[in-house]
């Protein structure tokens, strides 16, 4: 008899059980797909930030109000000339373009600053005059004795070993054409009409680099799109990001669907040199622009604007080809500045929507995230000499810094 009642106890228990976690995997079936709100939370406290502005009462740095120095005429006109940063020799280096008057003429040349948060901002003198002076004129001549003529934006990276750079250089069809090649450089070398084309260039530091340092006889824009049939490989803008890892610099462009021009991607192409290119096959992200790059305790990011919510996103990533947009933090930069009634409180020299400033770079100094922002005016506004827009007309005259400080 206890056989019997052991076994129907067993027989219930079972049952029990059975019917426990039956109804367990029926609330999974019948769960919304679409409610992810546990794991929603998890992503969302992965990753957050802290913005720390740096520069609250005073820009890093104005732009001078001399007219015999480098940047009286330009610091960075919105959504094309602009200072762009890298890190050599735990200082923040600047790529400043210049002009030395307010015609279109007279544009453009180069010049050099660091910044480190104990010592601010130096310009490097490039001659003996005083003031601020250009690291490279429009008039020097490049290494097939050309002159170099004007730069748009210039990039550089740190390699361990040397400088490689990438700069937006102005040929004219004249002068780079089948006629001088190969006499002066390969036929590799000729443009098809005047413009801007990348340009790859070499250099032990930033302070030395000569117009010679230019690789001006290797092919143009290789790095570059720019067709006209509505893909992402349309149109690639005059900007780029470097980013060097283990032998190899990746080039971080965006690019927009020329002619209609409603959507903007972000692709890579990779070197070893500066010289020969590999383009990609395809696009990482869509409906962003503008990549910022880097690597902090040994995690790699993007900063990059989101055109859909018209705001930064930072962007964490498992390789410097592989950002994880879906757990992108939103980082809304123009309440850090707009509204405040501070330098950089106005709109006017953004290019960006939503009051969102321009990003110089982001760069990191003893471990910690640096993020520099165009803005400010300085009573500088007035209409050039080359029409209504330029410089300095409605153009960034400061730089500002704010600290990035990532919680994993």
């Amino acid at each position: 008899m206890k056989k019997y009642w052991l076994l129907i106890l067993l027989f219930i228990t079972s049952c029990s059980s059975e019917i426990d976690y039956r109804g367990i995997f029926e609330q999974n079936l019948t769960q919304d797909p679409e409610d992810t709100s546990e794991n929603q939370d998890e992503q969302e406290t992965s990753l957050s930030i802290n913005l720390n502005k740096i520069s609250s009462l005073n820009a890093a740095y104005e732009a001078s109000n001399n007219p015999g120095d480098c940047t009286y005429y330009l610091m960075g006109i919105k959504g094309g000339w602009r200072p762009t940063t890298f890190t050599f020799n735990n200082k923040v280096y600047f790529s400043v373009p210049c002009k030395s008057s307010d015609a279109g003429s007279a544009g453009w040349h180069w010049g050099v600053m660091n910044w480190t948060l104990a010592d601010g901002m130096n310009w490097h003198d490039g001659n003996i005059r005083a003031g601020e002076n250009e690291t490279l004129l429009k008039t020097e001549t490049d290494i097939n004795g050309f002159q170099i003529n004007s730069n748009f934006n210039t990039f550089m990276v740190d390699t361990g070993t040397n400088l490689l750079g990438l700069s937006y250089k102005y040929f004219r069809a004249n002068e780079y054409n089948i006629s001088n090649s190969p006499a002066q450089f390969p036929a590799s070398a000729v443009v098809p009409s005047n413009g801007y084309y990348s340009v790859g260039f070499s250099t032990a530091t930033p302070e030395s680099i000569d117009a010679s340092d230019f690789y001006v006889d290797d092919p143009k824009s290789a790095n570059v799109y720019n067709l006209n049939d509505d893909t992402w490989k349309a149109k690639t803008a005059r900007d780029a990001d470097l980013f060097y890892e283990s032998g190899t610099i990746y080039i971080y462009n965006h690019s927009t669907n020329a002619p209609t021009a409603d959507k903007n991607y972000i692709y890579i192409s990779t070197t070893t040199d500066m010289r020969s290119f590999n383009l990609p096959s395809s696009y990482i992200l869509e409906d962003y622009k503008n990549p910022h790059v880097f690597k902090v305790e040994n995690k790699i990011y993007m900063l990059a604007f989101n055109t859909n919510s018209t705001k930064w996103n930072l962007i964490p990533g498992t390789s410097p080809s592989s950002f994880d947009e879906s757990e992108a933090v939103t980082l809304d930069l123009g309440v850090e500045i707009f509204g405040l009634g501070g330098w950089d409180d106005t709109p006017l020299f953004t290019s960006l929507s939503n009051n969102q400033p321009e990003v110089s770079g982001v760069e990191v100094l003893n471990g910690k995230v640096y993020l520099f922002y165009l803005a400010g005016q300085f009573s500088q506004t007035r209409t050039p000499a080359n029409g209504t827009s330029g410089a300095p007309y409605d153009s960034a005259r400061g730089i500002g810094v704010i600290e990035l400080e990532i919680n994993n």
